[in-house]
C-alpha cells in the first residue's frame, strides 16, 4: 500500500456574510470535502473559477482556520497548535499563481529563495547561498540570476525563481495553485516539464490546482471535480478523459478545444444560472442538470464508487451526454 502524505476527512471552511452589525449568513466554500495524496502521486484539483479550489489548498495546508473535518499528514493529526504546525510548515509549500505578486520587488533572488532556509532555521551565511544556487539550477537558472531582482526577469523565469524557493527547504509535498495560467502557452509547456522532472528527481507529491483539464492531463495521476465546495468526480486522469460520467464533468471537457481544426465535437451548453452559494439546494448542480429528476431537489448526492476508484456525486450515472 502506497504511503499517505496528505489525507482531509469532511473538511469544511464557510465564510460569513456580514451585514450591518452582524453576520447575517455564511457561505460554504469548501463542505465536506474528502481526498488523499499518496507518496509521489499527483493530484488535479479542477473546476470553474470559484468553486473553491484554492480554498480546499489553503484548507489542506492550514493557511486558513478550517471549521470543521480533520486532516492528518504522514499519519498524524494536524490541529491548530503551533507544535502540530511546525512539521507541516517544513515539510509542505506551494507555488502561486502570479509569480510577481508573491515575489518582494525589494529583494535580490538570493535572498527571496533563501528565505524559508533562514525562516526555519536550516542555515544561513555560504551554506544557504549554495543551496539556493543548487535549487536554482535545478529549476533552470543559473548563478547569474542570484543577485538580480525580480523586475528583471520574465514570466517564465520568474515563476521559475518561486519554484526553486518552494523546493528550496526540501518540503515532499507542494500545492500548484494554477502556476501556469499567468504565461504564454510555450513558457507553461517548460514550466510543465519542469515540474514533472522536479517531481522525479526530488520524489514529491503535488496537489495541483487548475480550471484547464488539458494541463491536468499532463500532470496529474487523480483528478478530482470540484463544483461549488463539493467533489461531484474522482478518477485517474485516464479514467476520466475516457469515461466521465458527471454531467458537470462531462460540460467541461465539451469545452476542451482539440487540436486538430479539423475535428469538430459537440459542444454542451447549460441552460439556467448556478444556484445561490448561501442557501444551495441538494445537489448544487441540479438547476443547470440536463438529467434532473424530483430526487435531486430532495436528496444530497454521496460521493459513491461506481467502478474501480472511480468515485461520482450523481443519482443518475451515465456515459451519455445530450
Amino acid at each position: 500500500m502506497a504511503r499517505r502524505i496528505i489525507e482531509c476527512r469532511g473538511l469544511k471552511k464557510y465564510f460569513p456574510v456580514k451585514g450591518l452589525f452582524r453576520t447575517t449568513n455564511w457561505i460554504p466554500a469548501v463542505d465536506g470535502v474528502d481526498l488523499y495524496v499518496d507518496k509521489g502521486e499527483s493530484l488535479g484539483i479542477a473546476g470553474e473559477s470559484g468553486c473553491g479550489k484554492t480554498t480546499l489548498a489553503r484548507c489542506v495546508l492550514r493557511l486558513v482556520r478550517v471549521d470543521a473535518g480533520q486532516i492528518y499528514f504522514d499519519g498524524d493529526l494536524i490541529g491548530p497548535k503551533r507544535r502540530e504546525l511546525k512539521t507541516l510548515r517544513r515539510r509542505t509549500a506551494i507555488v502561486y499563481q502570479d509569480p510577481m505578486s508573491s515575489l518582494d520587488p525589494r529583494m535580490t533572488i538570493a535572498d527571496i529563495v533563501g528565505e524559508p532556509l533562514v525562516v526555519q532555521g536550516l542555515s544561513g551565511g555560504v551554506e544557504r547561498d549554495e543551496k539556493v544556487l543548487d535549487m536554482l539550477v535545478k529549476a533552470g537558472l543559473s548563478s547569474d540570476h542570484m543577485f538580480r531582482y525580480p523586475h528583471e526577469f520574465s514570466g517564465g523565469q520568474k515563476q521559475r525563481i518561486a519554484i526553486a524557493r518552494a523546493l528550496v527547504a526540501d518540503p515532499y509535498f507542494v500545492v500548484l495553485d494554477e502556476p501556469t495560467s499567468a504565461l504564454d502557452v510555450s513558457v507553461q509547456a517548460q514550466i510543465l516539464n519542469l515540474l514533472n522532472d522536479l517531481k522525479t528527481k526530488l520524489n514529491l507529491s503535488y496537489m495541483y490546482i487548475s480550471h484547464d483539464l488539458s494541463v491536468a492531463r499532463h500532470l496529474c495521476d487523480r483528478i478530482a471535480i470540484l463544483y461549488m465546495g463539493k467533489i461531484v468526480e474522482l478518477a485517474s486522469t485516464k479514467t476520466l478523459f475516457d469515461k466521465p460520467l458527471h454531467p458537470y464533468t462531462q460540460t467541461l471537457f465539451s469545452a476542451i478545444l482539440e487540436e486538430d481544426p479539423a475535428v469538430t465535437k459537440k459542444r454542451i451548453v447549460l441552460i439556467g444560472s448556478p444556484p445561490s452559494p448561501i442557501n444551495p439546494p441538494p445537489c448544487r448542480f441540479s438547476g443547470r442538470c440536463w438529467r434532473k429528476g424530483s430526487i435531486c431537489k430532495e436528496v444530497e448526492p454521496a460521493l459513491c464508487e461506481v467502478e474501480n476508484g472511480h468515485y461520482v456525486a450523481c443519482h443518475f450515472v451515465t456515459e451519455k451526454a445530450p
